[in-house]
């Protein structure tokens, strides 16, 4: 799913209620901002972690998902891949004949 958000005067943006059920965000809960490259990722450390990381059960706490992420990075630096605008370009995009 994707999700636009505006950013405010004070640099706050409103994490849509249907992205925060999704990855079990609450009012209190602790967001770590990760930087790869030009993308930032919003990572949910949860109000049940001491904020030093996520939860050992978190998909952001192994490896293999953290290398994911930086070869997709590294795929579009390299422009091997293509950002779309919207929902329905990308969804367009898988129409084949």
């Amino acid at each position: 799913m994707g999700a636009t958000t505006k950013v405010t005067r004070k640099g706050q943006v409103t994490i849509p209620a249907e992205l925060r059920e999704k990855a079990q965000i609450e009012e209190g809960d602790l967001v770590e901002f990760c930087e790869y490259g030009e993308y930032l990722l919003l990572r949910p450390l949860g109000h049940h972690t001491n904020g030093n990381g996520p939860p050992e059960d978190s998909p952001f706490a192994t490896p293999e998902w953290k290398a994911r992420i930086q070869k997709s990075v590294d795929e579009l630096d390299a422009g091997l891949g293509r950002i779309y605008e919207t929902e329905e370009d990308f969804l367009a995009s898988l129409d084949v004949d």
